[in-house]
């Protein structure tokens, strides 16, 4: 997880100019911590997606998911 910490300021300030409102320091902190729940929240589902392979995917499916995966990955490279 702390390879995903970082300032959200640049992510906030990509609003369009009309609709932004300056923010107080706690609304700033607000916004800072519901990105991280996100982060957070994001990183649960996809370790309890791997743990559900894992232990529980039929075989058949398992090999699907993981030659599509394979594939994704040969093609971003």
């Amino acid at each position: 997880m702390d390879d995903k910490k970082r300032d959200y300021s640049d992510i906030i300030d990509m609003e369009s100019p009309s609709m932004k409102v300056p923010l107080s320091g706690s609304e700033r902190a607000s916004q800072y911590l519901a990105f991280e729940a996100v982060l957070s929240g994001r990183k649960l589902l996809d370790m309890g997606e791997e743990i559900w392979l894992k232990s529980y995917a039929p075989e058949d499916y398992r090999r699907e998911i993981y030659k599509k995966r394979r594939k994704k990955n040969t093609v971003n490279r």
